[in-house]
This record gives structure tokens, sequence and C-alpha cells, in this order.
């Protein structure tokens, strides 16, 4: 009997020991940073960090000056200074820049290699696309475009875009769940 009760005190201790173990692996993993790497569709390209209590986003540049490094907290958006003219003008989509949303409708660059993208254009287009070279959908009687944009092409397709006088909205197509 006594070498039962010795055996079944071990074993506890084993359990217990393998608990805390498990316990303490689960923990390093929810501490451990993960990288995600997201294309916005300037072109700029940010790198960004979550680990267990922040979120920190590192602007990548080839020009060292003007590389940069954000904690986000309750800010949600992260907008170029190129891109806040066209914001402020209405034409251009804030949710573009919006760092939880893209990750949340899986639009990083792990996810995903395009933006699902509506543009708005004064008619007539005349058959003509927006974007040449774009896999794109016209929708003439509501003078639309839906737009796969390449993340690959982004910093020309964003010159094509912010110099089109013809484009009146560019949003981000929302994700709409069906039940």
């Amino acid at each position: 009997m006594k070498f039962f009760q010795i055996s079944l005190f071990f074993i506890c201790i084993t359990c217990n020991l393998l608990a805390m173990a498990n316990e303490r692996s689960e923990l390093n993993a929810l501490a451990a940073p993960t990288k995600i790497k997201i294309t916005l569709i300037t072109g700029d390209e940010i790198i960004v960090t979550k680990n267990l209590h922040t979120t920190t986003l590192h602007l990548l540049a080839k020009d060292v000056s003007k590389r940069r490094t954000i904690s986000l907290t309750e800010q949600q958006y992260f907008i170029p200074p190129k891109a806040q003219p066209l914001i402020d003008l209405g034409i251009l989509d804030k949710e573009f820049f919006n760092i939880r949303k893209l990750i949340n409708y899986a639009l990083d660059d792990q996810h995903s290699s395009t933006y699902p993208v509506l543009i708005k254009y004064t008619p007539p287009i005349a058959q003509a696309k927006l974007l040449t070279g774009a896999n794109s959908i016209v929708y003439e009687k509501i003078h639309t475009q839906f737009v796969q944009l390449k993340k690959a092409e982004s910093i020309q397709t964003w010159g094509d875009i912010s110099k089109n006088l013809t484009i009146k909205k560019i949003s981000l197509d929302e994700q709409i769940k069906h039940y």
C-alpha cells in the first residue's frame, strides 16, 4: 500500500510539473512578438510587431532618414503624408490605412497580394479602364470600377491613381459577412 501511495505521489508531482511547463510555454508563445508585413496602397511598406501588451509599426524606407516607428494604442491608422491630401479631398478612403482592419481582413502581405478596390469615376469612361493592366470589372451604370490592385505594383498604381482627374472616390471594398 505504501508503494502505491508513493507512486501516486510521484505521478501527481510529475503531472503538476508538466502542467506548469505547458502553461509557461503557452505564456511564452503569447509573449513572443508576431511580425506582420503590410504593403499600403501608396507602396509604403510597414512591419507591424504585436506582442502581449503593445503593437508597434515600423515604416520601411530605402532612405534611412524617412524610417519611422510608431506605437499603437488606440490609434488604428497609419497615413503616409503623400496620401493625406487625397483623404482630405474625400477622394481616398481612410480605411486603406486602418492597420487593424487590414490585418483582420487578411490583407497583410502574407495572406493577400492584392487590394480589393472600388473606384468611382466621372463619366464617360468610354470603355477605357481607369487602371491599365489591373484585373477589373467596370459597372458603367453606377460609374464604378472594381479592381484587384496588385501590391507588387502599388508604387506605379499609386502614381496613376493620384494623377487621374476622372476618379471621384477610391474605396477599400469592405468584406461582407454572409450568414
